[in-house]
């Protein structure tokens, strides 16, 4: 799902994340009924571009805290120009250590520094 296709605003965006952190909660994550795009249930989805969603700390903690739950197939992720910091960056490499289906992760156009990796 790429969520820059979508058009609209951040605001816009960011209703559907709050739908898929309805998901997390157990609303909408299942393998039984119709899903998104075709899906069954939203757990088929494998891509997830949230580029320029203005993320920031608390989003990128929200959504990195149901992915592992609502979307255990994912093996993309593209969260490019989301203003994350060196913090997010210890957040997404938490994150990582629990993931092993994650191939490809973009994070460009961040404010990852040096130590964006470093334990808090």
């Amino acid at each position: 799902i790429n969520l820059s296709s979508l058009g609209g605003t951040c605001e816009s965006k960011q209703d559907f994340l709050r739908l898929l952190a309805q998901a997390a909660a157990g609303q909408l994550c299942s393998d039984t009924g119709d899903g998104f795009d075709g899906h069954t249930g939203i757990t088929g989805i494998d891509s997830l571009d949230v580029s320029r969603c203005s993320l920031g700390p608390k989003g990128l903690e929200t959504l990195l805290g149901f992915l592992p739950s609502c979307l255990p197939n994912l093996k993309t992720l593209s969260l490019v120009r989301n203003a994350i910091t060196s913090t997010g960056g210890r957040a997404i490499g938490r994150f990582l250590q629990g993931n092993s289906q994650l191939e490809e992760l973009n994070l460009g156009l961040n404010d990852i520094n040096a130590g964006g990796g470093d334990p808090p």
